[in-house]
Order: structure tokens, then sequence, then C-alpha cells
């Protein structure tokens, strides 16, 4: 009986937070590719994998070992979420809403915090690297239930921030111009897009790491299967996929593989498929 809990308890927690993950990793590309107009980009070039590897680094050097999964979590998400809502929304205001200038301003922050990632990673001794050497692949094996539960709450604000946002997304997604001539505030859509693109993927990369190819080879997989411009079809037709895929991907993990390997070499694999098949894509459309 104990071991079914044990067992029940382990493997639920992780169909949870791969749920969740999905669901936020999908959400805030979703936006993303709608705010830009263009499928082969993600909210990882605006340097969020960059800022959590930092954070971690940062906290081990200056803590060392002693600070819980939760405490560490929260500055994660906190730091990430005010950090890049701030930055990039007062980048966008400055700006006056080109998004291209905000893709290369985050091109160059993330670049700029994997630098001093990597500079302070070479003044740690061994036995602060150890802790964070496996913090920048992903994994969905060692899930904190306490940490799930926080992030589970922590998803609550952001429903109801895409519910405000949903029908102008819809527009957007038809084309700035469409959007302006129908009404839509879009320096006002972009600002609430970028939180919620901050919340989401804060969470999702402190809850199991940095996954980048996730949403690319996710999103546009959903595309293909629904394609429609309403944020909660494509949203929910890319959740289920992604979940699919991350379960697929967990069990060549820890089936075929025996734990060699990490889950984020699996989706990188797939994903730079997909992205080099919409690179030739595009290229023969035009």
């Amino acid at each position: 009986m104990n071991n079914i809990k044990y067992i029940l308890m382990r493997r639920g927690s992780r169909l949870i937070a791969i749920y969740v993950v999905s669901y936020l990793v999908n959400t805030s590309t979703v936006y993303f590719q709608s705010m830009t107009n263009n499928r082969i980009l993600t909210p990882s070039l605006l340097g969020y994998d960059r800022l959590y590897m930092l954070i971690q680094v940062v906290v081990v050097m200056i803590l060392k070992q002693y600070i819980s999964n939760i405490s560490l979590f929260l500055v994660c998400v906190v730091v990430m979420t005010l950090f890049s809502t701030v930055l990039y929304s007062t980048i966008l205001k400055k700006v006056n809403g080109d998004l291209y200038i905000l893709l290369l301003i985050g091109t160059l922050v993330g670049t700029f915090f994997g630098s001093i990632t990597s500079y302070l990673q070479l003044m740690m001794d061994p036995n602060e690297f150890s802790i964070i050497q496996n913090q920048g692949f992903a994994s969905f094996n060692a899930i904190n239930v306490y940490v799930l539960g926080i992030a589970c709450l922590l998803v609550l604000p952001t429903l109801v921030l895409q519910a405000y946002l949903s029908k102008s997304h819809d527009v957007v997604a038809l084309g700035q111009n469409h959007a302006k001539n129908l009404g839509v505030n879009l320096g006002r859509f972009y600002k609430g897009a970028l939180v919620l693109i901050s919340i989401d993927i804060s969470i999702a990369t402190a809850l199991v790491g940095p996954i980048s190819f996730l949403g690319l080879l996710t999103t546009n997989l959903g595309k293909e299967i629904e394609p429609s411009y309403r944020s909660k079809d494509l949203i929910f037709t890319s959740t289920l996929v992604s979940i699919c895929l991350l379960l697929f991907a967990q069990i060549v993990f820890e089936r075929i593989l025996k734990f060699n390997t990490s889950i984020t070499v699996i989706i990188n694999i797939l994903g730079g498929i997909v992205f080099i098949w919409l690179m030739f894509k595009e290229r023969f459309n035009d």
C-alpha cells in the first residue's frame, strides 16, 4: 500500500508538472508569435533561459547549498518575472512598439547574462559547480510536490490575464494593420502580453529548468493540426501535442536511454528538425 502511494505521488506529480509546463510554454509561445507575426521565434530569444542560469549560479555562490527547493523556486520566479517585465515593458515604450528592436535587445541581454554566468562558473569550486551542473537541463524526475503546488497557484492569475487578453490576441493574430483598423490598442496589448509571457516562462523554467525548443516544436505542430487564429484553440491543441511529446520523450529517456541523457536533448533534437523544416517551408512559400 505504501509503495502504491509512493508511485502515485511520483507519477502523479510528474504528470501534473508536464501538463502545467505544457500549458505555460505554449501559451507564452502562441502570444509571442502573434506579437511578432513570426512562427520561428520563441520567448527564449528574450534571454529567459540565460537569466535563469545566472540566478542559479548567484544563489549557489552566495548561499552555498543551504537553500530549500521552495525558496529557490520563488526566488527564480520573482526575479525573472520582475526583471523581464520591467525591462522589456520599458524598452517597448522607449522604442515606440518596435518589436524587432525588442528582440535585438533581448538577444544582447541573453548573451550578456550567458557571459556573466560562464565567468562566475569559472570562479566556483567543484562542490558549488556540482550543485548547479544539472540545472541547465530540464527534468521531470525530481518534482517537489510543494513546489508544484505553489506553481499551480501561481498559474491562476495567468488564466485571468489570458482571458482578458484573448479577444485582443485573436485580432492581433490577423495582423497589426487589421488590429489597428479594428481599434485594438497595440501598445496596451503588447505590455499585457509581455507580462503574461514573463510570468509563464518564469514559472515553467523555475519548475523544471530551461526547455527552449518545446514551444517552437509543439506550437507549430498545433498550428498544423488546428489552423485557427483563436488563442483558446491554438493553446488547447498545442498543449495536448506538448503533453503527448513530453510523455513520449520521458518514456524514451527512462526505458530506452536508461537515464543516460536529458529529456532536453530529445526535445532539442526534435525541435531543431522542426525549426529547419519551418525555415525551408518559409523559403519555398516565398
